[in-house]
């Protein structure tokens, strides 16, 4: 049975090196000059931001169950860039070969900056974030990318859309784009609890995913077990809309088990 490493990272800007860019292309922001959407010079790309919160969460599968494991995070301002890198790339180091990474669109986004955040600071990349050789094929490379995985050839969605289609709580904190906003204020807390929101949002897609695939895995038990490791986290600001979750998904069941017995009476 797989274990599975489920990781989240986020990320503020870095307006020195954008300003930088800007002064190559003889951009003067302040000049009101008329440009498209989404234009480089106005908008910061990938290449512009920098990892302030890395969070992780083991998946465990054995005896029909896919259990989560401990959830961990390393951020900011506890730990500078390089050593938060340190910290995550010594779990990926400890993990056997055949666990796989899991991630919401992290071969478009985290897989690319984390790799240049290492270089930055001369530090080797781990092979779970290497250049894979055929990038759009990230399973044969030890990555789950949950959004191509699951959309397909369908349009891209966000996290957040799976999530609420699921009925799994996601983006509870805040929404993304309140990040910049929280690094500005120092609340880090705040950014860290976004971050493992995310992780466990996740990890419920790849539940559903897994169990779908794996029918002697039990779907409830390994939703169970992520909505009771959220609403225990009683000192981040979603624990409550899990400990919701714990109840939702107690109904769900027991409405099942029941309907199960009747249908079982009706047949005898």
């Amino acid at each position: 049975m797989n274990n599975y490493l489920v990781f989240d990272v986020e990320y503020a800007t870095d307006r020195e090196g954008h300003a930088l860019y800007q002064a190559a292309e003889r951009f003067d922001p302040s000049a009101m000059e008329r440009t498209r959407d989404n234009d480089p010079r106005t908008t910061e790309r990938w290449v512009f931001k920098r990892p302030i919160c890395i969070s992780w969460l083991l998946m465990e599968g054995a005896d029909g169950h896919l259990t989560p494991g401990l959830l961990q995070t390393a951020g900011m301002p506890e730990l500078d860039e390089a050593e938060m890198l340190t910290r995550f790339f010594e779990a990926l180091k400890d993990l056997p070969d055949n666990v796989p990474l899991v991630s919401w669109g992290g071969s478009s986004s985290d897989e690319p900056q984390l790799r240049l955040a290492a270089m930055r600071h001369g530090m080797a990349v781990p092979p779970r974030l290497s250049v894979p050789l055929k990038p759009r094929l990230r399973h044969g490379d030890g990555h789950i990318d949950l959004m191509t995985h699951m959309c397909g050839d369908a349009a891209r969605v966000h996290l957040a859309e799976m999530c609420a289609a699921f009925r799994i709580p996601a983006k509870v904190t805040a929404p993304p784009a309140a990040v910049g906003g929280f690094v500005a204020c120092g609340k880090w807390s705040l950014v860290k609890s976004i971050c493992e929101n995310d992780v466990l949002s996740t990890a419920g897609l790849l539940a559903h995913v897994v169990c779908n695939r794996t029918r002697t895995l039990s779907l409830f038990g390994a939703l169970m077990g992520l909505a009771r490791l959220g609403a225990g986290r009683k000192h981040r600001p979603y624990a409550d809309a899990f400990e919701g979750w714990v109840n939702t998904l107690l109904r769900q069941e027991t409405q099942r088990c029941m309907e199960e017995l009747l249908a079982g009476e009706a047949a005898f």
